[in-house]
């Protein structure tokens, strides 16, 4: 394993890029044959790294594959072996897979199978992807992340003490094994950049940073709790669902009081756990909003800022809101019954609740609007309103008479 000097003691470091169809990094990865056998172990067209030659290089590195990439050992950057000194601060690491399409028959580099007509023409199909089994780790150099699908193979954690850390996918990004910790540094996920892609939804687990943004077309699911430190969080499916199964702490380091605003919307539904916000506001917005905890360790939002929710289509179901200066929450269903379920350990602001259905049923049976606020020392009440049309249909069919023909009569569901 060789190695490359790119530093620039009083500038910036320099870039190594290493660009095949398919690149494998592990440990004893290198053109080497003593080392591995590259005719027989990988295609003729792949190229493998191992670690420590990426560790010796002093400066940035980019790696690029033009169809698959899979790095199944540990990157470690923070250090550059030879060198003085020997740490190597904000040397990161640029990771990109593009889109490689399988040519027309006959295939000149025999990546696809030699008789596309047979019945196994699917041999070594276009993955077109990123596999991660393995750490990344950088001393406050960034790491970036780009391909048309980025998924884990084993659980792994990109730690950046600092520096940015970004993914980008045109597809999903398949990686609820996958935690990150940028310390300090900006978090950003994206999946379903493509419209064309058939599946563009979003999977992490831990995540840590000075803020988080995370946006994709279809759903998004985090599998760990989101850590901020007082930065904020930005959560967005355009096209889906947002479940988390842990908490969101945006507090300022940890315990507040201030903290970073937490901002999450799906068209679908808003499943959250806890949300620890210091001072600062939190909105969800969705078709329908709910909770998943069972315990007030994992069913509270606690914040002195101001919460917001708005359920489109649905409603808000077993909130437990908590030092809120002001909440106002709005449930709103066409389709049936419109439910805001509100309670709070301490007093319960609630400056606007609403809940309004429209819904009747062509026999005449209408929906129901249905308002529950409670706090364990006080509920200070703004507006409350609940709207619903009423079951006069029924009452007054034929059977009853034209005695009965009568708004005296009407059943009002609210």
């Amino acid at each position: 394993a060789g190695g490359a000097n790119l530093g620039a003691p009083k500038g910036k470091l320099g870039d190594l890029l290493l660009d095949p169809l398919d690149q494998y990094v592990f440990t004893g990865g290198g053109l080497d044959p003593t080392i591995i056998n590259e005719s027989t172990d990988f295609p003729s067209n792949a190229a493998t790294v191992d670690p420590v030659t990426l560790a010796a290089i002093v400066g940035n590195v980019t790696l690029f594959a033009s169809r698959y990439m899979r790095i199944s050992s540990p990157i470690d950057l923070t250090a550059t072996s030879g060198a003085t000194p020997t740490a190597t601060p904000n040397k990161g690491l640029t990771v990109q897979v593009g889109t490689w399409t399988k040519p027309a028959s006959p295939d000149p580099l025999n990546l696809s199978n030699s008789d596309p007509s047979s019945s196994d023409a699917q041999i070594n199909t276009v993955l077109n992807q990123l596999d991660i089994g393995a750490n990344i780790t950088t001393a406050n150099g960034a790491v970036s992340l780009t391909a048309p699908k980025i998924q884990t193979f084993a659980a792994s954690t990109i730690a950046t003490a600092g520096g940015a850390a970004t993914l980008s996918a045109a597809g999903p990004i398949q990686a609820s094994s996958l935690s990150i910790d940028a310390g300090s540094g900006v978090v950003t996920a994206t999946a379903g950049t493509d419209p064309a892609a058939t599946s563009r939804f979003l999977q992490l687990s831990a995540v840590t940073g000075g803020s988080f943004t995370a946006s994709a077309p279809d759903s998004i699911q985090m599998f760990g709790a989101i850590t901020t430190g007082g930065g904020a969080v930005t959560i967005n499916s355009s096209g889906s669902t947002f479940t988390t199964f842990s908490t969101i702490d945006t507090r300022t380091g940890g315990t507040g009081p201030t903290g970073g605003a937490v901002s999450i919307t799906a068209p679908s539904s808003v499943t959250t756990r806890s949300i620890l916000a210091g001072s600062g506001n939190i909105t969800l917005a969705g078709s329908n909003l709910s909770n998943n905890g069972n315990t007030p360790l994992l069913n509270t939002l606690d914040t002195t800022g101001t919460v917001s929710l708005n359920a489109t289509a649905g409603s808000i179901s077993s909130f437990r809101i908590n030092n809120s200066s002001g909440v106002t929450a709005t449930a709103t269903n066409a389709q049936g019954s419109a439910i805001v379920n509100l309670f709070s350990d301490t007093v319960l602001n609630a400056n606007t609740v609403t809940a309004t259905t429209t819904f009747c049923s062509t026999f005449g049976s209408c929906s129901s609007a249905n308002i529950d606020v409670r706090g364990d020392l006080g509920v200070n009440v703004g507006t409350v309103t609940a709207t619903a049309p009423t079951n006069f249909t029924i009452l007054a069919s034929p059977s009853f008479g034209a005695t009965y023909a009568d708004e005296r009569f009407e059943s009002i569901n609210s």
